[in-house]
């Protein structure tokens, strides 16, 4: 069986009103009548509106002066204003991080998470509690339970629960954008709360990619000055957009790349490439084969809320690495790319079906129900946004933020790109600049030019363009073949 040094529940949380069972070792303390039982890894702040306390928030907030918000021992928030009734918009959701906020409103909780939800919350009404996945709501059940729940397992490779669903029908989770309140357990949308209008100047384009750019400089300056940061090296655009922002800071940096074998093997030979341009740390990690118990250990720490692909890289290959270092992630700049687009889109909503092939899940009734439902509050100015706005929440708030529970134990899982402000910005894209796929080439030129010129998707040079030619004509050859077939027998 293989091993890594995994605290148990790393940086998991369970907040209830009454004692539960919890993981060893979990530190329990007292707010407002809550009880928060919290991993050891999990910051804890006090949250104030002036000379009072109004809650706490679990997770790392970095303030604009680079510091984390529960070094400064207390966040303080505004006074409730039109539109942002528990004055968090413009405190809170002006700064990055990864976090959960709890603010008690009569003795009621409303819980806010970040822009990516990527510190994961789910909650029972049934049982009122809420928690970081459904394993810790279901934790002290005996051993048939968890033997159960590996045996049922249902989801495939990429796959998610959409629309707030989860793994257990009596679970819940709270989607990106949107809050919690526990004086009903009812949870509503509180951003965007109108249609975001899209760019249609270049300056306008310009001053958003900068602002981009800036954002994470500025994360990553943030961190590197906690830790030495783990990053990725791979030939994908979100991690050429990170590694842009350090250029000033590589040696605070370690760079990774994981040696998959299969179409993302271009990553290996672009990270070679780069490696020895700019003499970069880095390790190439290989990517061992789980076995029963390494996918247990993996599924029990996300919550059965994903498939235990990731099993592999995020934890067992990631697990060799110093658990004292910082480790972040490439996501969210998916919102800017229009990964849901297709070129058959029309100002019409496409059908449930539609969407829920474009997110790889299955057709059945619980599914179709959950998007139906979700797109009834989908605020958007035309399809494409709400597009992006489905992959924020779902794709990115479902799946990929899932994953970081599973990750190996760092000093802290952070996604860099992952603010407010980006995401809106990204949103706000003309169509025509996201179709060119010129952003991430754009907000990379900020801060380092050289890099942001080199290819995606391949190593550089002739090497690399034989390559992609290779892959391109694997990948879309039976295609083609098959139109050309269908073409001459008419």
């Amino acid at each position: 069986m293989h091993s890594t040094a995994r605290p148990p529940m790393h940086d998991q949380f369970i907040i209830t009103r009454v004692p539960r069972p919890m993981p060893e070792g979990f530190v329990t303390t007292q707010h407002f009548g809550w009880r928060c039982g919290v991993s050891p890894s999990l910051p804890v702040t006090e949250v104030r509106r002036g000379e009072t306390a109004v809650g706490w928030i679990l997770g790392w907030v970095i303030l604009e002066d680079g510091r984390f918000a529960h070094e400064t021992g207390s966040f303080e928030i505004s006074e409730p204003a039109p539109g942002d009734p528990d004055g968090v918009e413009q405190t809170l959701y002006a700064l990055a991080g990864r976090w959960a906020c709890f603010l008690v409103v009569d003795g009621s909780l409303r819980v806010y998470v970040d822009p990516s939800a990527s510190l994961g919350v789910v909650f029972s009404e049934e049982e009122s509690v809420i928690a970081s996945t459904t394993s810790i709501v279901n934790w002290g059940r005996d051993d048939s339970f968890g033997e159960g729940r590996y045996s049922r397992r249902v989801l495939k490779k990429n796959q998610f629960f959409p629309s707030g669903a989860t793994s257990d029908p009596a679970i819940s989770r709270v989607l990106p954008n949107h809050r919690l309140d526990t004086s009903t357990w009812a949870v509503d949308r509180h951003w965007p709360a109108a249609p975001l209008a899209r760019f249609t100047k270049q300056s306008e384009v310009a001053a958003a990619t900068t602002e981009i750019a800036t954002s994470t400089s500025a994360v990553m300056a943030a961190l590197t000055s906690h830790t030495t940061t783990i990053l990725p090296l791979t030939s994908g655009r979100d991690s050429r957009i990170i590694m842009s922002a350090v250029r000033d800071r590589l040696a605070n940096c370690e760079f990774v790349t994981f040696e998959y074998h299969d179409f993302r093997k271009a990553d290996t030979a672009y990270a070679r490439a780069v490696v020895g341009r700019y003499g970069l740390r880095h390790r190439l990690l290989t990517i061992p084969t789980p076995d029963d118990d390494d996918r247990r250990t993996y599924l029990e720490a996300i919550g059965y809320d994903a498939n235990e692909g990731k099993a592999r890289d995020f934890y067992l290959a990631a697990g060799e690495l110093p658990s004292d270092r910082g480790w972040v992630t490439g996501y969210v700049g998916e919102v800017g790319r229009g990964y849901f687009w297709r070129e058959t889109d029309s100002d019409a909503i496409p059908a449930t079906d539609d969407l829920l092939e474009r997110m790889r899940l299955d057709h059945t009734p619980e599914n179709t129900q959950a998007v139906e439902q979700w797109l009834e509050t989908a605020v958007h100015v035309d399809v494409p946004q709400m597009l992006d706005l489905l992959y924020q929440e779902q794709r990115q708030g479902a799946w990929a933020s899932t994953q970081l529970y599973g990750a190996a134990p760092f000093v802290f899982s952070i996604i860099p790109l992952n603010t407010r402000r980006n995401i809106e910005n990204m949103l706000r894209l003309p169509i025509a600049y996201v179709k060119s796929g010129q952003m991430p080439r754009d907000i990379a030129r900020v801060g380092w030019p050289d890099l942001a010129e080199l290819p995606y998707d391949r190593q550089p040079g002739w090497q690399g363009r034989l390559e992609y030619a290779a892959f391109i004509l694997r990948r879309d050859g039976g295609r083609l073949f098959r139109r050309i077939t269908r073409t001459k027998s008419r």
